[in-house]
């Protein structure tokens, strides 16, 4: 077995997916130590002619490819966790560009808190073009972005890692369910929840879920992922998410937030009317206007 996988799920991102992997045959972690598993999810834009190519360019480096027919991000990262070897599953978005030091991170943290079942680092923005002003830390949070401090502490409770940086410790993997095949993302979509459920059902067995700083991945924001069209999308899919996952608990899950978002959207609006006071209409808007399609899309409209 190797020490730790890194997997790479990818559908559509020739456009990241080179400098994404490459990163990772950069690691400070000797080769033959890990693994890179990528997991093509029916991509039509060369990768898989890419990823053999890469594959037979890098011999130095343990690299497995395979294509998952079955769409959906779920069902990637649960076929690169059974086609794994490592004792450490790691998962990396295709948009993502590992800190050299990434797997020897996890790896030494994993050897000195034998009790953690899971953990995750920072996740920095790559914006493609400038960071607007509006982009506040709730915003960012749409973008896959992770930043709690310099030091490495316990997950709060009702905090969750990001896909685009994680790791689990493969012998919480052999007892536990994987990733939920009904949420995520499936194909063009922008649907998430599946690494929210997954982490949760983590902290509900009692299991130790870490905040790792010094695992640093930097994560690619695209100038589409900017617009007012997009956030829409993310929010709605958001609020989606969050319906299907909370009522697949429980109706007092659910009913718990709904509760939650009304009370986030309330408060937006008085957001709204502070950041316009300071004239800063634009920020307060999209506040408004985030909460009220997650509000939405929460309730089934």
């Amino acid at each position: 077995m190797y020490k730790i996988s890194a997997i790479v799920c990818t559908y559509q991102h020739m456009d990241f997916l080179p400098k994404s992997l490459q990163a990772l045959t950069e690691q400070s972690l000797h080769a033959q130590d890990y693994e890179i598993i990528i997991i093509n999810n029916n991509s039509v834009d060369g990768t898989e002619e890419y990823c053999l190519n890469f594959i037979d360019t890098h011999l130095d480096h343990h690299i497995t490819y395979y294509k998952e027919t079955n769409q959906g991000l779920s069902y990637a990262r649960n076929t690169g966790i059974k086609l794994s070897w490592g004792h450490i599953v790691c998962f990396i978005d295709d948009d993502a560009i590992s800190d050299r030091n990434l797997l020897k991170e996890y790896i030494t943290f994993f050897g000195s808190h034998p009790l953690a079942s899971a953990a995750a680092g920072r996740v920095y923005p790559i914006f493609e073009t400038k960071r607007p002003q509006w982009m506040l830390s709730f915003f960012l949070d749409l973008t896959s972005s992770l930043d709690l401090g310099d030091k490495m502490k316990l997950f709060p409770n009702k905090k969750y890692p990001v896909g685009a940086n994680i790791a689990i410790k493969r012998n919480y993997l052999n007892l536990n369910d994987l990733f939920d095949v009904n949420l995520g993302k499936k194909g063009d979509n922008t649907e998430t929840g599946e690494v929210k459920d997954f982490f949760g059902r983590i902290q509900q067995s009692g299991s130790l879920i870490y905040y790792l700083p010094t695992a640093i991945v930097q994560h690619y924001v695209s100038a589409q992922q900017l617009t007012d069209t997009f956030l829409k999308q993310s929010a709605t899919a958001l609020g989606h998410s969050e319906r299907l996952r909370t009522k697949n608990l429980s109706p007092k899950v659910y009913r718990r937030r709904i509760i939650t978002e009304i009370f986030l959207f309330t408060g937006s609006l008085f957001l709204c009317l502070w950041y316009t006071i300071r004239f800063q209409p634009q920020i307060g808007l999209k506040l408004l206007k985030c909460h009220w399609y997650i509000c939405r899309a929460l309730l089934g409209f």
